[in-house]
């Protein structure tokens, strides 16, 4: 279930898109990184509003993406 619904956002993350990527400094590793503004959550929830509209559904969102953040990165499954 857990590649499933991994499956299921990254399809829709496909969907929406990519924000602007541009450099910004780390002061603490003192390099140069590449970061997407907007950032994918924020893509992905947009994405899901657009779609799907309603305050009742804004907490699902976020629900949504941070299970997939967690099974992504190793700290749940389904």
């Amino acid at each position: 279930m857990s590649g499933t619904f991994t499956s299921l956002v990254t399809a829709m993350e496909s969907l929406a898109g990519r924000g602007t990527t541009h450099s910004v400094y780390c002061a603490q590793c003192g390099t140069f990184t590449n970061h997407d503004s907007p950032g994918s959550t924020r893509l992905f929830r947009d994405l899901i509003e657009k779609f799907a509209p309603g305050e009742a559904s804004t907490k699902i969102r976020s629900e949504m993406y941070a299970l997939r953040s967690r099974i992504v990165h190793g700290s749940d499954l389904l």
